[in-house]
């Protein structure tokens, strides 16, 4: 994205269109990288190390109104 990182854009598509929904698809998958997403605005995040377990069913949540974060999810898990 020539000038503008994918968090930055997140957070300017949801400035600018409070219904856009947005899932990140990304190489990074840490909880930092996760609050992040989170705080751009977007509804989820995919990590394409687990693109073939996890894109199609975010796809499909975020489309129906829902969040998909199975990252937090399973590190609230471990606490």
């Amino acid at each position: 994205m020539p000038g503008m990182g994918g968090l930055a854009a997140a957070s300017r598509l949801r400035l600018e269109n409070k219904g856009t929904r947005i899932l990140f698809f990304t190489v990074h998958d840490s909880e930092e990288v996760m609050r992040e997403i989170v705080d751009s605005g977007a509804h989820g995040y995919v990590a394409k190390s687990r693109a073939g377990q996890d894109l199609v069913e975010a796809v499909r949540e975020v489309l129906g109104g829902k969040t998909f974060f199975p990252a937090m999810v399973a590190a609230a898990g471990r606490r």
